[in-house]
This record gives structure tokens, sequence and C-alpha cells, in this order.
């Protein structure tokens, strides 16, 4: 692996040479650059780019925090709601949520991070699009929207995207948000089913949904990203 110094930071360089036309930058970790490359384009060009991006990668990587070892994990808060995590090691995988405990326990065949990486977010994807669509037909219910498909990912730039013809999208992760922020991200994406631009009848329409959108939005952009449990 390759390294860089970034505004007097070193970071280490990954070069993904792919058949693509520009260059495209994104951070892997809090000290990794991930740079997806046209297969001629020099080294010494693709570090001018970092150079040239060096405020935006500074920024970012101040957003991330490390990843939390699962087998350090002892508790998660979901919408509120505190859950203790019990971690075992077994023949099979399997990943059980007892809300009336309020305990969550795994049980996997393998102890590393990137395998209980897997396994959460494999388990956890389906409870959290049911979280989601439970709390977008109550808000239907209160504002009187159309709802289309509702689909859950793991993206790293976004929080939740609407698109054109109203599908609505959401990183499924948003479910370890506080529930006013969760809410937010929601509201914010239902507004876009009106107001497909951020125009002032789109903040306009947000305010009637979430009173305390600039709180909110102001918190995603601060603190978002570090209540990820799974880095994308």
């Amino acid at each position: 692996m390759d390294s860089v110094i970034v505004a007097n930071q070193p970071y280490n360089l990954v070069i993904n040479r792919k058949p693509i036309s520009s260059l495209r930058l994104r951070l892997k970790s809090k000290n990794t650059i991930v740079i997806s490359a046209p297969r001629l384009v020099p080294v010494l060009f693709i570090k001018k780019f970092i150079n040239n991006n060096q405020n935006w990668i500074v920024q970012q990587s101040a957003k991330i925090t490390d990843t939390i070892p699962y087998l350090k994990l002892k508790n998660i808060s979901i919408l509120d709601q505190s859950y203790s995590i019990q971690i075992t090691h077994s023949h099979r995988d399997a990943l059980i949520i007892f809300d009336d405990l309020k305990t969550i326990t795994i049980h996997t065949k393998h102890l590393t991070q990137d395998h209980l990486a897997k396994l959460i977010d494999h388990h956890f994807r389906p409870q959290a699009l049911k979280l989601i669509k439970q709390n977008l037909r109550q808000l239907q219910k209160q504002y009187d929207f159309p709802l289309k498909n509702i689909t859950v990912r793991n993206q790293s730039s976004r929080f939740g995207s609407c698109s054109s013809s109203g599908n609505l999208n959401f990183n499924w992760q948003i479910i370890f948000f506080p529930f006013d922020k969760f809410r937010h991200v929601l509201c914010h994406e239902i507004a876009h089913i009106t107001h497909h631009n951020h125009s002032i009848h789109f903040w306009k329409l947000l305010a009637t949904y979430d009173p305390e959108w600039r709180l909110n939005r102001l918190w995603l952009k601060q603190q978002g990203s570090k209540h990820f449990l799974i880095k994308p």
C-alpha cells in the first residue's frame, strides 16, 4: 500500500485501476484514501488530484470515527431504545432481537470484525426496513402523501434519497440515530416527493413536517456518520 501526505498528515493510498474516464476519490477510513482511476493515468497526476482536494479530505476525515471492535460492543441504541448485546461463538450464524428484554443475541461462526460486520448488516437490514416503513406510514396518515417503493442500502454519502418517480431509499443505519434525527431524514425525503429540488418551496414544506429541521440537519452533518455501526 502506498502513502501520501495531505495537509502534513500521512494517509494510506489505494489506487484501483478501472475502465473509467475520470478520477474518483473516497475515504475508506480515517486515514485511508481510495482513488478509482483510468488505467493509464500516471500516479503523479493522481497525487496532484489528491492535493487539489485536500481540504475536502481533511474535512471528511475529521467526521470519521474509528470502527468499534464488535466484540467489545456492550450496548447499542435503536431509535432511543437501548439494547444490550451478547456475542457468542457458535457453529451457526444468527442474530436475534428480543424487544421485550431489550437485548440482542448474536451467534457467530467466526469472531472476526469482517464476519461480524456482514452478519450484523445481513440481519439488521430487514429490521431497519420494517421500522422505516412503519414510521413512513405514520407520517403518511398525518400528512397524506403518496408512498411508492421503499428500499434500504448502506450508502457512504447519503442518509436517504428520493427518485424522480417518488421511490424512497434510505441508509438502513439511520435506525441508530436519535428518533428526532431519524424522523428528520424521513421528512426530508418525503418532502422531495412533492418538490424534487431544494427550492424555497421544499424548505417550507419540510418545515411543516419538521419545525426543527435546521438543528436536525446540522446534527446530521456533524454527527450522523459517527453513529453508523458499520462503515459504508
